[in-house]
C-alpha cells in the first residue's frame, strides 16, 4: 500500500487523495517500476472506492468520484512523465485490446484505466466513460481538485464522446495560453 494512503472513516477524501498525490510525487516512473506503482495506486483506490460505498456523501466525494480523481492524478503522473505510450503498449499486450476500436486511440486515461480496473469494481461502460471525461478535462487542463465539478458542468453522457471525438472546447472554459 502506497504510505499514507490507507483511509480511515474519518479521513475524509482529501487526506487519501493528498496521500496518493504525495507518494507519486516522490517517485521517478521507469520502465521497472511503472506497473507496479500503477497497481499500488489501483489497490488504494479499490479500498477508498469500497469504503466510501458505505457511507452517504455528497456526489463530489462519492465512491466513483474518488475513483476518478485518483486515477486522473495517477495517470497525470505518467503523462508529465511522458509514460503514455508505456500505458498503451502494457495494455495492449496485457489485454489484447486493438486502439483502433476506441474513440480516441491514444487516450491515456484509457490505457491507465483499463491496467488499474480491468475486471475489478469499475465496469467496461464506466471506464469508457471516465476515460473520455478525464481526457476532456485534461485537455481544458482542469486541476484534480475541480475535477468532478468541472465533470458535473459538461453535460450529459452521450455530448462527452462528441466533444472527445471533436476536441470540442467549453466556450466558458479559458483558452490555454501558448
Amino acid at each position: 500500500m502506497v504510505a499514507g494512503y490507507r483511509t480511515n472513516r474519518g479521513a475524509g477524501v482529501l487526506k487519501s487523495i493528498e496521500g496518493l498525490r504525495d507518494a507519486l510525487s516522490e517517485v521517478q516512473l521507469t520502465n521497472d517500476n511503472s506497473e507496479r506503482w500503477l497497481l499500488r495506486a489501483a489497490r488504494g483506490l479499490i479500498a477508498g472506492y469500497e469504503e466510501r460505498l458505505k457511507m452517504k456523501l455528497p456526489p463530489q466525494n462519492s465512491a466513483l468520484s474518488f475513483i476518478k480523481r485518483g486515477a486522473y492524478i495517477t495517470i497525470l503522473k505518467f503523462i508529465a512523465e511522458n509514460r503514455e505510450d508505456w500505458l498503451q503498449a502494457r495494455a495492449v499486450a496485457k489485454y489484447g485490446v486493438s486502439p483502433a476500436r476506441l474513440i480516441v486511440p491514444n487516450n491515456p486515461f484509457h490505457w491507465g484505466l483499463l491496467l488499474m480496473f480491468h475486471s475489478t469494481v469499475v465496469s467496461k461502460d464506466v471506464r469508457r466513460l471516465c476515460a473520455s471525461q478525464l481526457l476532456y478535462a485534461h485537455r481544458h487542463d482542469v486541476p484534480e481538485n475541480f475535477l468532478i465539478g468541472f465533470l458535473y458542468q459538461i453535460g450529459t453522457t452521450g455530448s462527452i464522446y462528441a466533444k472527445v471525438r471533436t476536441n470540442m472546447r467549453e466556450p466558458w472554459c479559458n483558452e490555454r495560453e501558448p
